[in-house]
């Protein structure tokens, strides 16, 4: 399960522009033959994830309540936007009793990893209809240059594709997800199924440690005290910016060898 299935699509020498290409073409290619092989799975694939998440708003609504639901959403915007999974951290713990009562980190747990499955379900067999959307394009775009960045300073993982594909998808980065999962799996020559299991492993993987993380320090620290809620949130976005910075710093460095070499 581990090994590529095309080692061609291995990164060799190519500037960014024409890895890019390179990648685009062949997503391009897949979407436009699933599209004509399996109309009826395209379909299936293209209308699955905006159907569960319409179905699980209204199920909330039915079940839970507007306050609920609306918290929920609010949660699920913050993921999107700003936390990612990250958001599991700021669950709180014990029963609900109060309208500014946030969500728990189970309940956190269980609408990022619903989100992950519906993302990873589009991205998966539909991420070359990606790269032709307004500024949804442009970032997919760059993080095929991401991919390679990953790749070479991992050598390892062109030897246990799935293994580091989910391992990928796992550790809480902007280019890590579904979007950039699904292109990792491209450059490892993986076919859209085992992109598809690899990514959601992966989410879940990540996302359970910060659940345990969660639960782990709710039984040792009172969360809903306001000096550690809002001091919380101002680490955690600390750390996030940290990261991105860390990455991008490192990504730059290496381009920038690259082009060195090239020359």
């Amino acid at each position: 399960m581990n090994q590529p299935e095309d080692p061609g699509l291995l990164p060799l020498g190519e500037t960014a522009g024409e890895l890019e290409r390179r990648v685009e073409s062949k997503l391009d290619n897949f979407e436009h033959g699933f599209h004509v092989r399996h109309p009826v799975l395209h379909w299936v694939t293209l209308i699955t994830p905006p159907a569960l998440l319409a179905a699980a708003l209204i199920a909330l609504l039915i079940l839970k309540g507007v306050l609920f639901t609306s918290k929920m959403v609010g949660a699920a915007t913050a993921t999107f936007f700003v936390l990612g999974r990250f958001v599991i951290l700021f669950g709180q713990q014990g029963e609900l009793s109060g309208d500014w009562d946030f969500l728990s980190p189970f309940q956190l747990f269980l609408m990022v990893s619903y989100m992950d499955f519906a993302s990873a379900l589009l991205v998966a067999f539909h991420i070359g209809a990606l790269f032709h959307l307004p500024w949804i394009g442009k970032r997919a775009e760059s993080m095929i240059v991401d991919a390679r960045f990953i790749l070479d300073r991992m050598p390892w993982m062109r030897n246990a594709a799935f293994t580091g594909l989910a391992m990928f998808v796992a550790f809480p980065l902007a280019a890590t997800g579904a979007v950039g999962g699904s292109i990792l799996g491209t450059l490892l020559g993986l076919n859209r199924i085992r992109v598809f299991i690899a990514t959601i492993v992966g989410c879940l993987l990540g996302n359970g440690l910060l659940y345990l993380l969660a639960d782990t320090i709710g039984r040792y620290i009172d969360t809903d005290n306001p000096v550690v809620k809002y001091g919380g949130l101002v680490v955690i976005l600390f750390v996030i910016v940290a990261m991105e910075y860390r990455y991008r710093r490192s990504k730059m460095r290496y381009e920038k060898s690259r082009q060195a070499n090239q020359a």
